[in-house]
């Protein structure tokens, strides 16, 4: 991240599309999808789906399906 403009619009860019990704910025080799799930008094619960970086693109789209049909 290099400054406040470039978080503010990331963080903005999540709202808007429900999902936070990774793609190895914590680990070399791994990628993840991370969701909110809902809050429970008062705390916000979320979900992280951990990957390897060559399956990322090829599963994401079906992780991004589970996650919208959760209930």
């Amino acid at each position: 991240m290099a400054d406040l403009t470039e978080l503010t619009q990331q963080l903005d860019d999540i709202r808007a599309g429900g999902f936070a990704y990774d793609r190895e910025e914590h680990a070399l080799g791994r990628c993840a999808i991370g969701l909110p799930v809902g809050v429970h008094q008062g705390v916000l619960l979320a979900i992280s789906v951990v990957m390897p970086s060559q399956r990322f693109e090829r599963q994401r789209g079906i992780v991004e399906q589970a996650a919208r049909h959760r209930h």
